[in-house]
């Protein structure tokens, strides 16, 4: 998706994202995907102080799961797409992990990182 900004990528992310979740027909999964999808997002562009080049450079990296996954979806195969999500999200974790402030605040406090990580991907929520 070209853009002109970190802030385009967001909206990209957002309108294909929330299409996604609205296919599950759930309002409540809708509205908390939207909500974690929100602070991962905004954790992102504080992390990456807006940089062009690096959400250009993510785009690119997970165009393919995002693809994939759609392509899981449209063939009805649940299984594939729920384990292409898993990885999504891991995948796009390690990314932010990786933004030069990611790495200056993991040396700084490493189990904040660690925690917000965990948050993010659902690992806390899920028990």
């Amino acid at each position: 998706m070209p853009a002109r900004s970190a802030e385009d990528v967001v909206r990209g992310l957002e309108r294909f994202f929330t299409t996604l979740w609205s296919l599950a027909h759930s309002p409540l999964l809708a509205a908390l995907a939207r909500y974690l999808m929100t602070i991962r997002l905004g954790i992102a562009v504080d992390l990456s102080d807006g940089r062009r080049d690096l959400w250009s450079a993510a785009g690119r990296d997970l165009a393919g799961q995002r693809i994939a996954l759609v392509d899981a979806l449209a063939a009805g195969d649940a299984e594939r797409a729920s384990a292409l999500m898993a990885a999504h999200h891991a995948h796009l974790l390690s990314i932010i992990d990786a933004l030069p402030r990611g790495v200056e605040i993991r040396l700084l406090d490493p189990g904040l990182a660690d925690y917000l990580s965990a948050f993010i991907s659902g690992r806390i929520a899920g028990g």
